[in-house]
């Protein structure tokens, strides 16, 4: 999944923003940066609990930056990700203003419905069990 070159950081806007996660999977929660990911949508994917980042001009998808991810970090979330993801360059706005450049984990359009997929959805309904899922 993960193109070939130098690392960068990683934009999360779907799961891997709880830190429960990620530790879960990494054996430790790396640094999280707020932030909102430019001209991109976290949409809700048919039939799953988890979104799918979709380019929509004007969008704004709340996401975390992930500034310190080891070779065998990327390697763990890479492996995490289904194969329709695809990493893509992104623009995170973050804390002051700053525009930072990252890669994303995104989702061809047509696979998207037309709701959009928050965080405290997916707490109140669904983390406990996905958590249960990932760490089993």
């Amino acid at each position: 999944m993960r193109r070939s070159g130098p690392l960068g950081h990683l934009a999360v806007y779907g799961t891997l923003q709880f830190p429960e996660i990620l530790g879960a999977l990494l054996g430790r929660v790396p640094v999280l940066e707020p932030g909102v990911i430019l001209e991109h949508e976290a949409r809700r994917l048919p039939g799953v609990s988890f979104p799918g980042l979709v380019a929509v001009p004007g969008g704004r998808a709340p996401a975390q930056v992930i500034v310190d991810l080891s070779e065998e970090d990327w390697e763990v979330l890479d492996e995490y990700e289904d194969d329709f993801y695809a990493l893509v360059d992104v623009v995170v706005r973050i804390g002051g203003g700053l525009d930072v450049p990252a890669l994303s984990y995104a989702v061809p359009g047509s696979m998207a419905m037309a709701s959009i997929w928050t965080t405290e959805w997916f707490a109140t309904e669904h983390l406990d069990t996905f958590l249960g899922e990932i760490s089993g």
